[in-house]
């Protein structure tokens, strides 16, 4: 089979020939060797590496020589790359992950990703802001950013804290991801939108002595199983949403 009969189908449906790729994609790609400094080890440099790598996961890698002495082996077709070399892994979570938590629960994020590691950490930002040049975000009562991941239960859980008061809706910030970090350029990975479900808070509402009366709440993901509940004088309460 020549290189002009063989295809390979990529990600959308089109078909590419042997060795080729597209350029934001890893899969399918052929790499000629280049000598390194000593003239003896061989370097294979990837091309728009840093748009090939910009989704994570794990690629076999699989090796080809043209032997000279040996016309009818040939790296022209698939059948050439017959020894397995190992596997490629770019780390790093998925994109498009949106996130959400609820006033007056814990608030539970979870990542999926690849090679991820406790060393990682998330963090919210602004959602006018870019991941990688501004400060965690600070809107939620209760929340405390960046997060590395809880120890005990896997590398892509974090637990942000119990929020208590800040705004409501969808889209009220972005989750960026560190693969390791010291200072928030480090945080330059946008995973997705964080959105908070609650009430909307700071109402005030009145009802007229011997009427009925119905409490109206208005915010974000509001449960047909959600309850309120009223409290005499001004004792503090911790939680009175769930």
């Amino acid at each position: 089979m020549s290189a002009s009969d063989e295809e390979e189908t990529d990600s959308s449906g089109s078909s590419l020939a042997f060795g080729e790729a597209l350029p934001q994609e890893l899969s399918g790609l052929r790499l000629t060797a280049t000598l390194g400094g000593t003239g003896t080890t061989p370097t294979f440099q990837v091309p728009d590496a840093i748009q090939r790598t910009k989704n994570p996961g794990t690629w076999l890698i699989c090796y080809c020589v043209q032997a000279l002495s040996d016309p009818t082996h040939s790296c022209e077709t698939a059948e050439g790359f017959s020894s397995q070399v190992g596997f490629l892994t770019v780390p790093g979570p998925l994109p498009h992950q949106d996130m959400s938590c609820t006033l007056g629960m814990p608030c539970k994020v979870v990542i999926k990703g690849y090679g991820l590691h406790q060393s990682n950490a998330v963090m919210l930002v602004d959602a006018n802001s870019t991941c990688g040049y501004s400060p965690p975000l600070a809107i939620f009562t209760g929340l405390t950013w960046p997060l590395r991941p809880v120890h005990t239960e896997g590398v892509g859980v974090y637990y942000a804290g119990l929020p208590t008061a800040g705004p409501v809706g969808s889209g009220l910030a972005r989750v960026c991801w560190a693969l390791s970090w010291q200072f928030w350029e480090d945080f330059s990975v946008e995973i997705g939108l964080f959105s908070m479900a609650g009430p909307t808070q700071a109402r005030n509402f009145t009802c007229s002595f011997g009427a009925d009366c119905e409490l109206e709440l208005v915010g974000h993901g509001l449960e047909a199983s959600s309850e309120v509940w009223i409290i005499g004088g001004k004792r503090p309460v911790t939680a009175v949403w769930k």
